[in-house]
C-alpha cells in the first residue's frame, strides 16, 4: 500500500492548512464504505473524503463529486446528527500510523459545546472510520467488529476506543540507519521486504526504492548484499530520515509509460521502474490522490462492466 505512514504524516498537515475555520455544511455517504464531509469556508467548499474501501483505503481532499444513494445510511444519518455546523479543529496521526484523528468542535442536543472525533483507520482490509464522543467512547462505525469477527479488538458502539495492536517495527524518524541496514542485511530473502519488516511508516514502493538505490537492483537478496551495499543503504535511509524530519516531501504520481495507467505514488521520486514509467510530480498530496484513485477507479469499473456483459453473452 503506497498511501504510507510518512504521507498521511504529510497529508496531516495539509488537511490543517486547507480546513482551518472552516465547518461541515454537508454529510453524505456515497458508498457503504466512505464518507464525505463538504466544508464550508473561506478557501470554498472542499470535499473530505474518508474510504474504508478494503482495496482503495484513503484521506484527502477531493475535487471530485459523487452520487448518493436516495436514502442514507444509519451512520450517515448519525453524523449529519453530530456533525452538521461543526467546525473543524485539526487533524492528528499518532506517531507515524496508518491513523487518522480529525477532530471537530460542534453542539449537543442541550446546546453545549463538545468534541466529536473521526478517526480513520488506513489498514487495508480492517480499514474503517470510527466516530467518537469527547470521552473516547465509540458512537459508531462504519464497519461494525464485534467478537465472532475479531477477539483481539472490537469495533461497537459503547465501548472506549483503543488503538489496534502496535507493530514491532521501529518508527522511521527514530531509526538507528546503520542498525536498520546491519539487520536487514543479516536477514533472508528480499532486501526490500526485510526493510518493510523492519521500519514503521514507510510503504513497499518506498522500501523497494531504497533498494533500488542500495543495490542497483529492486529485488535484491539480503544474503547477496555486499558491505559496500549494506553502507549505501544506510546512507540512503540516512537521507531519507532528515528529508522527513525536515518536512521535504515531492508528491509524485508513478505511470505506465506505454498504457498510462497508473503504478504507484509516493512521498518522495520514484526511479526503480526505468524508462518503463513516467513520474509526474504534484503541488500537493491530495491532488494526487484524486488522480491515482479516480484513474484506478475508473479502470476497474470498466474492467467490472466488461466482465459482466461478457458474462451476458456467454449466457446467451
Amino acid at each position: 500500500m503506497a498511501l504510507d505512514g510518512v504521507l498521511l504524516h504529510f497529508l496531516t498537515g495539509e488537511l490543517n492548512d486547507r480546513l482551518a475555520g472552516a465547518r461541515v455544511d454537508k454529510v453524505q455517504q456515497p458508498e457503504r464504505d466512505e464518507v464525505d464531509l463538504i466544508f464550508r469556508g473561506r478557501g470554498g467548499s472542499p470535499r473530505l473524503v474518508l474510504t474504508a474501501s478494503p482495496n482503495n483505503p484513503r484521506v484527502h481532499i477531493s475535487r471530485i463529486p459523487r452520487e448518493n444513494p436516495l436514502q442514507p445510511p444509519m451512520f450517515c444519518m448519525l453524523l449529519r446528527k453530530h456533525l452538521s455546523g461543526a467546525r473543524f479543529a485539526g487533524a492528528e496521526q499518532p506517531g507515524l500510523e496508518r491513523i487518522l484523528f480529525v477532530h471537530f468542535d460542534c453542539r449537543n442536543e442541550l446546546g453545549d459545546e463538545v468534541r466529536r472525533t473521526l478517526a480513520a483507520e488506513i489498514m487495508g482490509r480492517r480499514s474503517n472510520v470510527i466516530l467518537l464522543d469527547e470521552n473516547g467512547r465509540i458512537m459508531d462505525a462504519v464497519k461494525r467488529v464485534d467478537v465472532s469477527m475479531s477477539s483481539v479488538r472490537q469495533i461497537l458502539p459503547g465501548m472506549t476506543y483503543k488503538l489496534p495492536p502496535a507493530q514491532h517495527k521501529t518508527d522511521l524518524t527514530a531509526a538507528d540507519p546503520a542498525q536498520t541496514a546491519h539487520e536487514v542485511r543479516q536477514g533472508h530473502g528480499d532486501v526490500a521486504k526485510a526493510l518493510l519488516g523492519l521500519v514503521q511508516g514507510v510503504s513497499p514502493v518506498v522500501c523497494r526504492e531504497m533498494t533500488a538505490l542500495a543495490c542497483r537492483d529492486a529485488g535484491a537478496q539480503a544474503e547477496a548484499m555486499t558491505s559496500e551495499q549494506e553502507g549505501r543503504l544506510a546512507f540512503f535511509l540516512g537521507r531519507l530520515i532528515r528529508s522527513v524530519k525536515a518536512g521535504e516531501s515531492r508528491p509524485v504520481l508513478v505511470k505506465d509509460a506505454a498504457t498510462g495507467r497508473p503504478l504507484d505514488f509516493s512521498f518522495l521520486n520514484i526511479t526503480q521502474y526505468g524508462t518503463a514509467a513516467a513520474v509526474k510530480e504534484y503541488s500537493d498530496f491530495s491532488s494526487l490522490l484524486d488522480d491515482f484513485y479516480s484513474e484506478r477507479d475508473r479502470v476497474e469499473n470498466v474492467a467490472r462492466r466488461a466482465h459482466d456483459m461478457l458474462t451476458v453473452i456467454g449466457n446467451a
